[in-house]
């Protein structure tokens, strides 16, 4: 097993003003964009078959982004794809497909250190992006003369 790992750079950033019942303005810091894609070969050369990815993927969104147990961290653990509730910066409210692709929207926990560190970067006008972990196997494909794991 080794740790896979895909950043891609096009998410979109959002910080939205909400009034609270008692009138206070709040922040509230979005991530979305794609998180993994099938059927592309991605900058680390690999490519993810749709018919292995797909059942994957929804088993995640019934047993973590439904139950409300999709986090993210300000940077990847070392070599470990689990989650480290310590360094939790993010939760995901979904995951949807659209095409090849899974969509995350993300919303920043401020409340906890790393989310703060995110929500004060994008207050500074950084642009966050959204990359994806996971354990698993690769297999060398060629396919005319070109070499895919």
């Amino acid at each position: 097993m080794e740790v896979l790992v895909e950043q891609i750079d096009d998410a979109t950033n959002e910080v939205l003003i909400e009034e609270t019942e008692s009138g206070q303005k709040k922040k509230r810091y979005i991530i979305e964009g794609i998180c993994i894609q099938s059927e592309v070969r991605n900058r680390n050369g690999r490519i993810y078959p749709r018919k292995l990815l797909g059942p994957v993927i929804g088993r995640f969104i019934k047993e973590e982004v439904e139950k409300g147990r999709a986090v993210g961290h300000l940077n990847h653990p070392a070599n470990d794809p689990r989650n480290d509730y310590r360094e939790v910066s993010h939760k995901f409210e979904s995951l949807t497909q659209s095409g090849n692709d899974w969509i995350g929207r993300a919303v920043v926990t401020q409340r906890t250190p790393m989310g703060q560190i995110v929500a004060g970067l994008m207050d500074e006008g950084v642009q966050m992006g959204i990359s994806s972990r996971a354990l698993g196997k690769t297999k060398l494909f060629e396919n005319k003369g070109q070499k895919t794991r």
